[in-house]
């Protein structure tokens, strides 16, 4: 089986940070670099192996716990799992169906989880949840007042949503939330280019208001990402009238 296996997770044909750590982590068991059971190297090491910082790692081994490719022993380490061939078959299986979403579809699975950790957040919410949502949406705004381009308000604009997966108290919903999120970045970054970053924030402070409120439906329909959601009509069109 080893084939191009790690290959295959070239998620949407993007380079993403997340998908590289997997591909790596892959390559080390496919090769036989560490064998089932053995601990894998630690944070640091990958992050300096891939080049990437060490939040997709984490975001990585977070994605192979969740499918039983490897097992975190806290204070311990990163272990491969044995027999891990029907995990690595599932995984792969989610890969290819992903190369087959349409932009429209993943918006929905993002959407399934924005508004699950918006719910939650907003039920045992703390004045440090809040203050730090208003401080990451505030560098949003001042990104935007100061003129920074699609790049930038994309990382401030998904730093804020990041913010929300980490608070919201259920681990799996914010793994799941933060991945789906880092392979829809692309059409982010295209809605704030359609719609701006500071509208992307007077977004976000709709769902602050209903989160402090500790109004779960209320924080359910705030995560609807209009920007984003305008923008992905906006482009479906485009990409319609140009055929």
């Amino acid at each position: 089986m080893k084939t191009e296996t790690y290959d295959l997770l070239a998620l949407n044909e993007r380079d993403d940070a997340v998908s590289r750590v997997i591909s790596h982590v892959l390559r080390l068991s496919e090769e036989g670099d560490y064998a089932p059971g053995e601990r894998l190297p630690n944070e640091a090491m990958l992050s300096e192996q891939v080049g990437v910082s060490r939040t997709p790692v984490r975001e990585a081994i977070k994605v192979l716990e969740a499918v039983g490719l490897v097992e975190v022993r806290r204070g311990v380490g990163t272990f491969l799992r044995p027999n891990t061939i029907a995990a690595l078959g599932q995984l792969l299986l989610f890969q290819r169906e992903i190369a087959r979403t349409t932009p429209q579809q993943l918006y929905e699975a993002r959407l399934m989880t924005e508004r699950s950790a918006a719910r939650l957040l907003a039920q045992h919410r703390t004045l440090e949840d809040l203050d730090r949502l208003r401080e990451i949406n505030q560098r949003l705004r001042d990104l935007a007042a100061q003129g920074a381009d699609s790049e930038d308000l994309m990382r401030a604009d998904i730093a804020f949503h990041a913010a929300i997966y980490d608070r919201c108290s259920n681990p799996l919903i914010g793994s799941l939330g933060r991945f789906v999120t880092a392979l829809f970045a692309p059409w982010i970054k295209k809605s704030i280019e359609f719609g701006g970053g500071e509208r992307a924030a007077a977004n976000h402070d709709l769902l602050i208001g209903m989160i402090e409120a500790q109004n779960p439906g209320g924080a359910s329909e705030a995560a609807v990402d209009r920007v984003v959601e305008e923008g992905l009509i906006y482009w479906q069109t485009t990409l319609h009238e140009a055929q």
